[in-house]
């Protein structure tokens, strides 16, 4: 999967539970090192919020 579509699918689910302004810090944070470690949006989901 593309690195632009990932980033718009986990945006998305991080979006349903966290207000716009944390998952936009999250994912300038953490998306990096998460995508490189996994491959699933849910376990990028799952990594970023819990290092955040």
């Amino acid at each position: 999967m593309k690195t632009e579509t990932l980033l718009k699918r986990v945006e998305a689910k991080l979006l349903q539970y966290n207000n716009q302004s944390d998952v936009k810090k999250m994912l300038e944070t953490h998306f990096e090192y998460a995508s490189r470690k996994y491959t699933t949006v849910k376990s990028i989901c799952e990594c970023i919020v819990t290092i955040y």
